[in-house]
C-alpha cells in the first residue's frame, strides 16, 4: 500500500495526489483500511475539504462528468462512514440532504446543485442526456447508510423510522 499513498492521504493513482471519494470504499464496506485508521482518517478529511459541498459530495477535484455535480451515491457512503466512526448527527444530515434530493421518479445519480464545471454539464446533456433518474446505485447506498444507522440506533434501544414523503 506505501505506493498508493502520500504523506497527505490515499491517493487516487499513483502519482496523481488528488482524492476520489470512491477511496471511502476502501474502509466501506471492503475494510481494507479500518475506519479509524489515522491513513483513513487523514483522506476522509481530504475529502471534506476538497470535495464536500453542502453535504453533497464530488467525486475527484477534477471532475468534469456532467459538470462535476454532486454523487448522491457518494455522499451516502460518507454518512455510512460517520456514522462507523460515531458522527451520527453529520450522517442525518448528509440524509436529509439526500432526501432533499430526490425526483419525482427518484433519486437521481448527482446533482448539479455545485458543479465544479458547469460548462461541461451541457456537453454531457448533448451527448448522452440528462443525469440518471432513478438511479439504482444512489438507493442502494442510502439504504446501506440507513440500515448502518438503524443497526447503530438498535444496539442504543432506540428506534427510528425513515419516511420520505411523496410529494404528490
Amino acid at each position: 500500500m506505501r505506493a498508493w499513498y502520500s504523506q497527505r492521504a490515499i491517493d487516487k493513482i499513483r502519482r496523481d495526489h488528488s482524492v476520489d471519494a470512491s477511496l471511502l470504499w476502501l474502509a466501506l464496506p471492503y475494510g481494507i483500511v479500518e475506519v479509524n485508521d489515522p491513513l483513513m482518517l487523514r483522506t476522509v478529511q481530504v475529502i471534506e475539504e476538497e470535495l464536500c459541498a453542502g453535504h453533497g459530495v464530488h467525486r475527484y477535484p477534477a471532475d468534469t462528468y456532467y459538470g462535476g455535480g454532486q454523487w448522491l451515491l457518494l455522499s451516502a457512503w460518507l454518512g455510512w462512514y460517520y456514522v462507523k466512526t460515531g458522527r451520527r448527527e453529520e450522517a442525518e444530515k448528509i440524509a436529509a440532504w439526500i432526501v432533499s434530493q430526490r425526483q419525482a421518479n427518484g433519486l437521481p445519480k448527482q446533482v448539479q446543485e455545485h458543479l465544479l464545471s458547469p460548462t461541461h454539464y451541457e456537453m454531457w446533456v448533448e451527448r448522452a442526456g440528462h443525469p440518471a433518474v432513478p438511479l439504482l446505485w444512489s438507493h442502494a447506498c442510502f439504504s446501506c447508510w440507513r440500515q448502518a444507522l438503524h443497526s447503530v440506533l438498535a444496539r442504543k434501544m432506540v428506534f427510528l423510522v425513515f419516511l420520505i414523503a411523496d410529494n404528490d
